[in-house]
């Protein structure tokens, strides 16, 4: 997402409007802080904690690479964003080149050696620190405009999750470059004895909190404790403000005319926004998924679906979900309209598969299954779910695997990943789902709620799952069905789902109940000729 671009296409789309507020006399762009300034620890962009962090650190400071976010695909820098101009593979070695023309707001060019400093920065805790263990094995600078990385994997997941922002290293420390002594030679010895030469608590550094050294669109201006966040832009002048909003929602906050700019608010405010007739309201196709796992194999008997000498593992399946035949019940009888009408004010799309309509692999062809009650019941009763005692569940008389006289009850736990976007209604998912699946005798008991990543341990039956970013270039399709992604704590096919023609049958022998995919919008007071397209990429 090139945010710095687009806040650049804002001011030139802001300019000249009448001003929000007599607090905001100086400034293009006035934006409501949905925490405070105070919760913004640092604005060094390697160890911010929230999305407000990364909001404005995203806009002082450079990333390494430029992943175009239509795609995903690694591609050269341009004046938007990224450093990398070109790169060569060599099996799991890239030597990366770096532009020349990019400097940092005090004049000193960004180097690769300001990347190599980010990078073991970036080990020492940051947000990109897991992926960066995971990926990359080695990194040495070659010279002020080259750098070199071994990676374990080179491969389309390894890039993306390697790339992080750069930082400028001598504003930490004046001769970090005199320290590297890499010439060309063995990368991984070099490494190995590599002693990162930094003996400065990062954290107690003046650049940490409040940087005077930038490298984006905007420079910080000042910070006004409790209060704002104030960018210059690159011509010196007041551009941005980011003000706490001191508990009113920033919604009430926009529509009485304290901020121009509103992105992403609560879905039960949207239709209050569309009624006001001094905003233009943009609406596009949402990059979260909701949906809920199903388990097809016992969660009390976890095991990966291949052993360490690469044999399939005989593992028991799960008593009821393994049954493909509930599965599709399951999914047959959902009103995901409904849903979304309850968690969403409507402002959703239902999903026919796991990718969310922002993705371009998205089909739209693809149609979602639709309701079926009656269809739903025939299943299951041809299957050998029975009420056999009349109290409205149904209980196994010949099913599948499950012991007879089994009831068909389910324990639903649930997640929600945390993200910029307005949180969904959790618990009106929970009970229409379960008065959904009421309707045709299967009991849905609601469980635990779990970190995001809570159900990467595969100890459950089914799992819902709320706004998840399966659009990243690092979720791909089909880790969601692949046995070789079956592996609890780290694999991503969280359902034990093992199929060879998983693509093909995928919504047939479906391992997911597919809901929804929230809309996203952005609300501004704004010059009409700003033509929409400038607000897709701008969304956070």
């Amino acid at each position: 997402m090139r945010l710095r671009w687009l806040y650049f296409m804002l001011l030139a789309g802001l300019a000249g409007l009448p001003t929000a507020s007599a607090q905001s006399t100086n400034l293009l762009i006035v934006e409501g802080n949905p925490l405070s300034e105070r919760d913004i620890q640092t604005l060094n962009p390697l160890f911010c904690t929230n999305n407000t962090c990364e909001r404005i650190a995203d806009l002082l400071f450079p990333t390494l690479l430029n992943i175009d976010s239509a795609t995903g695909a690694l591609v050269p820098a341009d004046d938007e964003s990224g450093l990398v101009t070109s790169w060569e593979l060599d099996g799991n070695h890239v030597t990366y080149s770096l532009r020349d023309d990019r400097a940092w707001s005090d004049g000193m060019p960004i180097t690769a050696y300001d990347v190599f400093f980010s990078f073991q920065l970036a080990l020492r805790g940051s947000r990109y620190r897991s992926g960066l263990f995971q990926y990359v094995e080695a990194v040495a600078p070659v010279n002020a405009q080259t750098i070199e990385f071994v990676y374990s994997d080179a491969g389309c997941n390894a890039l993306p999750q390697a790339n992080f922002h750069v930082v400028p290293s001598h504003a930490y420390t004046a001769d970090f470059a005199k320290s590297i002594d890499y010439a060309d030679g063995d990368i991984m010895t070099w490494y190995e004895r590599y002693a990162f030469p930094y003996a400065t608590d990062v954290t107690t550094n003046s650049e940490f909190r409040n940087p005077t050294v930038t490298g984006g669109t905007f420079r910080l201006a000042e910070r006004r404790v409790d209060e704002s966040i104030h960018l210059l832009s690159n011509a010196g002048e007041v551009a941005y403000s980011f003000v706490d909003v001191n508990g009113v929602s920033a919604t009430d906050s926009y529509l009485r005319g304290d901020l121009n700019l509103l992105v992403e608010p609560p879905y039960d405010r949207r239709a209050d926004l569309r009624m006001d007739d001094t905003s233009r309201v943009y609406s596009y196709p949402g990059n979260l998924s909701t949906f809920v796992i199903l388990n097809l194999e016992n969660p009390a008997d976890r095991q990966p679906a291949f052993d360490d000498a690469g044999n399939p593992v005989n593992r028991e399946a799960h008593p009821i979900l393994s049954d493909v035949v509930v599965r599709q019940a399951m999914q047959m009888v959902l009103n995901t309209e409904a849903i979304i009408d309850a968690a969403l004010e409507g402002d959703g799309v239902p999903l026919a598969a796991i990718l969310p309509p922002a993705r371009p692999s998205f089909n739209p062809e693809i149609e979602p299954i639709t309701q079926d009650i009656i269809g739903a019941r025939r299943l299951l009763f041809d299957a050998g779910w029975r009420d056999t005692d009349g109290d409205g569940w149904r209980e196994c008389l010949y099913c599948k695997l499950a012991e007879p006289g089994k009831q068909l009850t389910i324990q639903l736990d649930f997640a929600q990943f945390p993200s910029a976007a307005p949180q969904v209604d959790l618990f009106a998912i929970i009970n229409l789902l379960q008065k959904q699946m009421r309707a045709i005798g299967i009991e849905i008991i609601a469980g635990s709620q779990l970190p995001s990543e809570g159900f990467i341990q595969q100890r459950f039956d089914a799992m819902l799952v709320v706004g998840a970013p399966v659009d990243l270039p690092t979720f791909m399709l089909r880790d969601f069905g692949n046995a070789e992604d079956d592996v609890a704590g780290c694999g991503l096919n969280f359902s034990s789902y093992a199929n060879p023609e998983v693509e093909a049958v995928l919504q047939a022998d479906q391992s997911y109940l597919w809901l929804f995919s929230p809309n996203r919008m952005i609300v501004t007071r704004q010059q009409s000729q700003l033509d929409g397209q400038f607000w897709e990429q701008f969304l956070p």
